[in-house]
């Protein structure tokens, strides 16, 4: 959905302009497709039965859909990279949970195929971004420190101008 340069999400928050500066998770466009996959998933799992709700698949499903959007946000709040780059690798690993679990629900016939191909393909595009933030994290990892500025010492004296 693409309104005036910028992509609204299902879940009806917009994403900022690829030239905007990350300041909180609200700024991530993974973590608004993460978000826009809970509400499919709620949706798919609604009319399960009660003790699947509650015990079963579709509440390892809701959890894992959550846990997601959860994980994108702590690393986002974490100070360093390598934190950073832990939680969106726990992310990813909620992310591949689920679709594991919509295929489990399609084969049981709790999921119709067109519930669960969308909750695969809500899975993919969170899966892109959350790869995208995974990689450039994992870059700034590994991309060599810059060299601290030179700074004169305060007792030596610059020969003046001439």
């Amino acid at each position: 959905f693409f309104r005036g340069g910028r992509r609204w999400y299902p879940c009806g928050m917009p994403s900022l302009p690829d030239s905007a500066r990350v300041r909180t998770v609200r700024d991530l466009r993974a973590w608004h497709e993460a978000l826009a996959l809970v509400r499919i998933v709620y949706a798919a799992t609604a009319r399960f039965p009660i003790e699947e709700l509650r015990a079963g698949l579709g509440r390892q499903m809701r959890r894992a859909a959550a846990s997601i959007t959860a994980n994108i946000a702590e690393g986002q709040g974490r100070p360093s990279p390598r934190e950073r780059l832990r939680f969106l690798t726990i992310a990813w690993g909620s992310l591949v949970e689920l679709e594991a679990h919509a295929d489990v629900c399609e084969v049981c016939g709790l999921l119709d195929p067109r519930r669960a191909d969308a909750i695969r393909l809500g899975a993919k595009r969170a899966g892109r971004l959350i790869t995208g933030l995974r990689r450039a994290v994992s870059e700034s990892l590994e991309a060599p420190a810059a060299p601290p500025a030179r700074r004169t010492p305060h007792h030596v004296r610059h020969p003046p101008d001439t």
